[in-house]
């Protein structure tokens, strides 16, 4: 997969373009193959290659790469830097409870919270007085 998007890149960039639209370039990858993709992206830049509109819900993909950064939410189009624009009282507002700061400041990485199991937990009736079978009494 990281053979193809590099080779769709290439055969974008053969017509110099002004402007790069990459939309979600690291989709379905591996780790190592966006790492490669992304230094790619990096490249073009230091290169003064074209400017780059890169559209991704990679939020860690967009951080490393990104200037400025346009975060769409509920209608609402918050830009600017990208310090500012991810920082965390936006994803806060964002992504609510869904949001990890801690985790964040620890890894540097945006990381979501994962909700607790919203099943109901599979006790058995022992646990509640019963006679420990679970199931049909029949």
């Amino acid at each position: 997969m990281g053979q193809a998007q590099r080779a769709l890149i290439a055969r974008a960039l053969v017509s110099d373009p002004e402007l790069l639209v990459l939309d979600e370039p690291t989709r379905a990858m591996d780790l190592s193959v966006t790492a490669e993709v992304g230094q790619l992206i990096r490249e073009l830049h230091s290169e003064t290659g074209p400017s780059t509109v890169l559209v991704s819900h990679d939020l860690n993909l967009v951080a490393s790469l990104a200037h400025r950064v346009a975060l769409l939410h509920e209608g609402a189009v918050h830009s600017g830097d990208t310090d500012k624009v991810l920082g965390e009282e936006r994803l806060r507002e964002v992504f609510g409870d869904r949001f990890d700061a801690d985790l964040m400041k620890q890894t540097g990485l945006f990381l979501p919270r994962f909700p607790t199991d919203p099943r109901p937990s599979r006790r058995s009736s022992r646990d509640e007085g019963g006679t420990g079978e679970t199931g049909n009494d029949a």
